[in-house]
Protein backbone atom coordinates (compact mmCIF):
# COMPACT_ATOMS: atom_id res chain seq x y z
CA UNK A 1 0.00 0.00 0.00
CA UNK A 2 1.35 3.39 -1.01
CA UNK A 3 1.80 5.89 1.88
CA UNK A 4 -0.31 9.05 1.71
CA UNK A 5 1.24 11.95 -0.19
CA UNK A 6 2.93 14.49 2.06
CA UNK A 7 2.32 18.16 1.54
CA UNK A 8 5.33 20.39 0.79
CA UNK A 9 4.43 22.88 3.51
CA UNK A 10 4.45 20.40 6.41
CA UNK A 11 8.18 20.67 7.09
CA UNK A 12 8.35 24.51 7.11
CA UNK A 13 5.21 24.65 9.25
CA UNK A 14 6.72 22.17 11.71
CA UNK A 15 9.89 24.28 11.88
CA UNK A 16 7.88 27.41 12.72
CA UNK A 17 5.73 25.48 15.22
CA UNK A 18 8.83 24.21 16.99
CA UNK A 19 10.15 27.72 17.56
CA UNK A 20 6.73 29.06 18.58
CA UNK A 21 6.40 26.17 21.01
CA UNK A 22 9.87 26.88 22.41
CA UNK A 23 8.90 30.52 22.97
CA UNK A 24 5.61 29.46 24.58
CA UNK A 25 7.39 26.96 26.84
CA UNK A 26 9.59 29.75 28.20
CA UNK A 27 6.44 31.14 29.87
CA UNK A 28 5.75 27.89 31.75
CA UNK A 29 6.67 27.29 35.35
CA UNK A 30 7.51 23.59 35.49
CA UNK A 31 8.41 21.30 38.35
CA UNK A 32 9.57 17.80 37.50
CA UNK A 33 8.38 15.30 40.10
CA UNK A 34 10.12 11.95 40.08
CA UNK A 35 12.77 12.94 37.53
CA UNK A 36 15.57 11.25 39.46
CA UNK A 37 13.61 7.99 39.70
CA UNK A 38 12.88 7.98 35.96
CA UNK A 39 16.52 8.68 35.12
CA UNK A 40 17.64 5.94 37.51
CA UNK A 41 15.20 3.49 35.92
CA UNK A 42 16.39 4.38 32.42
CA UNK A 43 20.02 4.05 33.49
CA UNK A 44 19.66 0.65 35.19
CA UNK A 45 16.69 -1.14 33.64
CA UNK A 46 17.21 -3.84 31.02
CA UNK A 47 14.05 -2.53 29.30
CA UNK A 48 12.96 0.82 27.90
CA UNK A 49 10.14 2.98 29.25
CA UNK A 50 6.73 3.92 27.90
CA UNK A 51 5.60 7.51 28.36
CA UNK A 52 1.85 8.06 28.00
CA UNK A 53 0.66 11.48 26.91
CA UNK A 54 -2.93 12.36 26.15
CA UNK A 55 -3.69 14.15 22.88
CA UNK A 56 -4.68 17.35 24.67
CA UNK A 57 -1.20 17.43 26.26
CA UNK A 58 0.92 16.73 23.18
CA UNK A 59 2.60 20.13 23.38
CA UNK A 60 4.21 18.92 26.59
CA UNK A 61 6.21 16.25 24.76
CA UNK A 62 9.24 18.58 24.33
CA UNK A 63 9.46 18.70 28.13
CA UNK A 64 10.55 15.06 28.00
CA UNK A 65 13.63 16.27 26.14
CA UNK A 66 14.52 18.39 29.16
CA UNK A 67 13.42 15.88 31.79
CA UNK A 68 14.96 12.75 30.33
CA UNK A 69 18.08 13.25 28.23
CA UNK A 70 19.43 9.76 28.57
CA UNK A 71 17.78 7.92 25.71
CA UNK A 72 16.32 8.58 22.31
CA UNK A 73 12.54 8.82 22.24
CA UNK A 74 10.44 6.89 19.74
CA UNK A 75 7.01 8.34 19.07
CA UNK A 76 4.17 6.35 17.54
CA UNK A 77 2.19 8.60 15.19
CA UNK A 78 -0.64 7.74 12.83
CA UNK A 79 0.37 7.33 9.21
CA UNK A 80 -2.78 9.18 8.15
CA UNK A 81 -2.77 12.79 7.02
CA UNK A 82 -3.73 13.75 10.58
CA UNK A 83 -0.28 12.67 11.75
CA UNK A 84 1.77 14.45 9.06
CA UNK A 85 2.37 17.74 10.85
CA UNK A 86 2.86 16.06 14.24
CA UNK A 87 5.39 13.74 12.63
CA UNK A 88 7.31 16.60 11.03
CA UNK A 89 7.24 18.54 14.31
CA UNK A 90 8.56 15.53 16.28
CA UNK A 91 11.41 15.09 13.80
CA UNK A 92 12.53 18.68 14.52
CA UNK A 93 13.81 17.56 17.93
CA UNK A 94 17.17 15.85 18.37
CA UNK A 95 17.21 12.26 19.55
CA UNK A 96 13.58 11.76 18.51
CA UNK A 97 12.48 9.03 16.13
CA UNK A 98 9.02 8.73 14.61
CA UNK A 99 7.25 5.45 13.93
CA UNK A 100 4.36 6.01 11.54
CA UNK A 101 1.60 3.48 12.19
CA UNK A 102 -0.97 2.57 9.56
CA UNK A 103 -4.51 2.01 10.76
CA UNK A 104 -4.51 -1.68 9.83
CA UNK A 105 -0.95 -2.34 10.99
CA UNK A 106 -1.48 -2.05 14.73
CA UNK A 107 -0.17 -5.56 15.36
CA UNK A 108 3.05 -4.64 13.56
CA UNK A 109 3.31 -1.45 15.63
CA UNK A 110 2.87 -3.48 18.82
CA UNK A 111 5.59 -5.91 17.76
CA UNK A 112 7.93 -3.04 16.87
CA UNK A 113 7.18 -1.36 20.20
CA UNK A 114 8.06 -4.55 22.08
CA UNK A 115 11.30 -4.86 20.11
CA UNK A 116 12.24 -1.27 20.94
CA UNK A 117 11.45 -1.71 24.63
CA UNK A 118 13.54 -4.87 24.79
CA UNK A 119 16.46 -2.97 23.27
CA UNK A 120 16.22 -0.28 26.01
CA UNK A 121 14.53 2.36 23.83
CA UNK A 122 11.76 4.59 25.19
CA UNK A 123 8.36 5.09 23.58
CA UNK A 124 5.85 7.91 23.66
CA UNK A 125 2.27 6.93 22.89
CA UNK A 126 -1.14 8.55 23.15
CA UNK A 127 -3.45 5.97 24.73
CA UNK A 128 -6.60 8.01 24.06
CA UNK A 129 -6.38 7.77 20.28
CA UNK A 130 -6.22 5.29 17.43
Amino acid sequence: MKPPARRWWHRPLAFVLRWLLAAYMKTWRVTFVGKEEVEEYLRTSPLGAVFLIWHDSLFMVPLLQFAVRLQPMHILISNSRDGDIASELAMQYPNTHVLRVRHLARAHALAESCRLLQSRKSLIITPDGD
